[in-house]
């Protein structure tokens, strides 16, 4: 077992099925298998905490596909996160996501995570 990491970037605002989702693109760099992610946002300025949820089945095979999606991130793939946007994130502001992904190996789950700024766009 040499490594547990991934990369993250901010992939942009999506339609699907009438609502915006805020898409994130995760590449498995390292050599375990992630099961879980979760994603809290919040505002550089000031710190608030806008957005934070677990999500089920995260994994989105492309960045236009709706969510749920598959429920692992193997070694050396790369996916999708979609999470929602709701009138709590605002638009044109500096953001930063935390982005935590997890394994579900023995001894127990090992959790890495990587953040991301970005601006959401109307």
């Amino acid at each position: 077992m040499c490594c547990r990491f991934f990369e993250a970037a901010f992939a942009g605002l999506k339609r699907c099925f009438g609502d915006r989702y805020i898409v994130f693109q995760v590449q498995n760099t390292g050599d375990e298998t992630f099961y879980s992610a979760s994603i809290t946002i919040h505002t550089l300025k000031g710190r608030h905490v806008v957005f934070s949820h677990i999500l089920s089945k995260p994994f989105l095979s492309n960045e236009n596909d709706c969510p749920p999606g598959r429920k692992s991130l193997f070694p050396e793939d790369t996916a999708f996160l979609a999470v929602e946007k709701t009138s709590d994130i605002p638009f044109d502001d500096d953001l930063r996501a935390t982005i935590v992904l997890c394994t579900e190996a023995d001894p127990g789950k090992t959790c890495v995570q990587q953040k991301v700024e970005f601006v959401l766009k109307k």
